[in-house]
């Protein structure tokens, strides 16, 4: 009994089958959404101890071990992800939800636009990216919306392991990201008849929180990249009551029950020259905050971008 038994090592080994891949992959998001739940209940515990009001510098001071520990602990060496100057644009459907104007669903399409820096150190990975998506007609029936959303995010990335898949090198990245979102909205609202009058609609986010990347080269020149950030610690930012007869706050601190950023891409590279590259691919965001009047916007895109190797 058990004679047979597969033994799985923690390194990687060239030649694993699927089955130890599979074991590691999980362990390592295991280990990734610990780091998230702790966080999580590292918040929770401030607010409870500090109903009134939370202390800020103990918040922010377990972010700070909590990514300094993060980026000591998983650098090694590992498969190098893309560097250079990358701009790009897409299209793709959007949807918000906001109840501060209208329980309605609004929906339309956007174009985006978005340029990126990244650089890689020899057991780290810096990216710097901007985006911004413009939508014209975002509607409810014959009600029309004008939207601008701005995002601008840092994202510092560590390996965590290199395993082998069906005889092809997998790397996967993981560290700390900081994200600042901005939406602005301008909305012609039906007020009786024909007559119509504009409203107006802010949020932004600016938020700590956590990045993690996949990278597999398909052939010499051919690469599949996936990642994903999630926001843990935000301080969120709204238009209220303009009357002056709320006295809800403009600015709240917000953990992802309250207030969050999520995103994850997937996208295929291929080198055309030795100093540049062409990917495309496909892009989904989705940001909601309860602390206020609930707002849901969500959007996916498919892309094209080149990159200029420096």
């Amino acid at each position: 009994m058990g004679g047979n038994r597969k033994e799985c090592p923690l390194e990687p080994r060239l030649g694993d089958d699927f089955s130890c891949f599979t074991l590691r992959a999980s362990l390592y998001y295991f280990c990734f959404f610990q780091v998230i739940l702790r966080t999580i209940t590292f918040t929770l515990l401030f607010v409870n101890r500090t109903p009134k009001r939370i202390d800020m510098m103990r918040v922010l001071r377990t972010f700070i071990v909590l990514f300094i520990t993060t980026g000591a602990v998983l650098s090694q060496e590992t498969i190098p992800l893309p560097a250079g100057i990358t701009a790009g644009l897409g299209i793709g459907n959007f949807g918000v939800t906001d109840q501060y104007i209208s329980a309605a669903k609004y929906a339309g399409l956007t174009n985006n636009f978005y340029t990126r820096w990244d650089k890689d150190h020899q057991n780290s990975h810096t990216r710097i990216a901007f985006g911004y998506q413009y939508g014209e007609k975002i509607a409810n029936h014959n009600v029309s919306a004008q939207v601008r959303q701005f995002s601008l995010r840092r994202a510092n990335l560590y390996p965590v392991a290199t395993e082998s898949l069906f005889s092809r090198d997998v790397a996967f990245y993981l560290g700390p990201s900081t994200e600042s979102f901005i939406h602005l909205r301008r909305q012609q609202i039906a007020s009786g008849g024909a007559a119509f009058r504009t409203s107006y609609s802010f949020a932004a986010l600016f938020s700590l929180g956590i990045n993690g990347e996949l990278v597999t080269p398909l052939s010499e020149k051919t690469g599949l990249r996936l990642g994903s950030n999630l926001s843990l610690l935000s301080a969120g930012l709204r238009i209220i009551d303009l009357t002056g007869e709320s006295n809800d706050s403009p600015l709240k601190l917000l953990i992802p029950f309250t207030g969050m950023t999520f995103s994850a891409n997937v996208s295929i590279d291929y080198r055309l020259h030795r100093r540049v590259a062409l990917s495309t691919g496909y892009d989904l965001f989705v940001s909601r905050i309860t602390a206020w009047e609930n707002f849901l916007v969500a959007s996916d895109n498919l892309f094209i971008s080149l990159r200029f190797f420096l």
